[in-house]
């Protein structure tokens, strides 16, 4: 894995961090690899490419802001809001 060890090495040395690609047959040392990327999405044994809507699309570091996709997308464009009922005990008794 020395080459992989430099591969991650120059690629966390980059500003950027959107997508990167591994190569490999090996499945164990591809999850290794991508667990040391800074980048948003890894692709294993395909180019970089925008997945379904369903999965997110991100970047790291000086790449992109946010994340797409439908749920993302939502998510990014809803504000939560909580709304508390205090209730004295007068009220309480009367709601039966």
């Amino acid at each position: 894995m020395a080459n992989a060890a430099e591969a991650v090495r120059i690629a966390t040395a980059s500003e950027y961090g959107l997508q990167s690609s591994i190569f490999t047959r090996d499945l164990d040392a591809a999850i290794q690899i991508a667990s040391k990327l800074e980048v948003g999405t890894v692709q294993v044994n395909g180019k970089t490419a925008r997945g379904p809507d369903h999965f997110p699309f991100l970047g790291t570091k000086s790449s992109g802001m946010g994340s797409q996709g439908i749920r993302y997308s939502l998510e990014a464009m809803t504000r939560l809001k909580s709304v508390v009922f205090n209730l004295n005990d007068h009220d309480l008794e009367h709601r039966t």
